[in-house]
């Protein structure tokens, strides 16, 4: 195994609506682009007046020219105004593990997670990264919570 991970579980999931923005990670420090989005997209839920009911989340492989999306799970759909767009989470299995420690440190964690995933002979995509620590707030990279989820399928 990579990386000891001992609070992992599989799951169902209902499908979540989220506010969304799609963009490209940027060649330098894709973890840059995250604290804008989030800004756009909470100044569009606000504007609409729809119910937030989760906590920011990004869905990348953090690769350099990679595709992103930054969303934010809501109450209720929304027609986006072209930057910030409608989105769903999908329906489903989904393999969970908790993270608590700096963002930069996932990556062991995530490679553990698929080792898991796959010796259940499941088949996984990039996980939705919950992030549960507004860092404005939680000012020690240490106390980061994150919530990493995959979506499995049969292999």
């Amino acid at each position: 195994m990579i990386a000891p991970i001992d609070n992992i579980r599989l799951e169902q999931r209902p499908a979540m609506l989220a506010a969304a923005i799609r963009t490209t990670v940027p060649a330098t420090n894709g973890g840059a682009v995250m604290g804008p989005l989030i800004q756009a997209i909470l100044a569009y839920i606000e504007g609409t007046g729809v119910d937030r009911t989760g906590v920011p989340y990004a869905r990348t492989s953090w690769e350099p020219g990679s595709d992103i999306e930054v969303g934010i799970l809501i109450a209720r759909a929304v027609s986006g105004n072209g930057r910030v767009l409608p989105s769903e989470l999908p329906a489903g299995a989904v393999a969970v593990v908790w993270f608590t420690g700096p963002y930069d440190q996932l990556g062991p964690v995530i490679s553990a997670a698929r080792e898991w995933i796959a010796e259940r002979s499941f088949k996984t995509d990039l996980p939705w990264e919950f992030y549960h620590s507004d860092p404005l707030v939680v000012t020690n990279p240490a106390k980061f919570e994150t919530e990493l989820v995959f979506p499995v399928q049969s292999q």
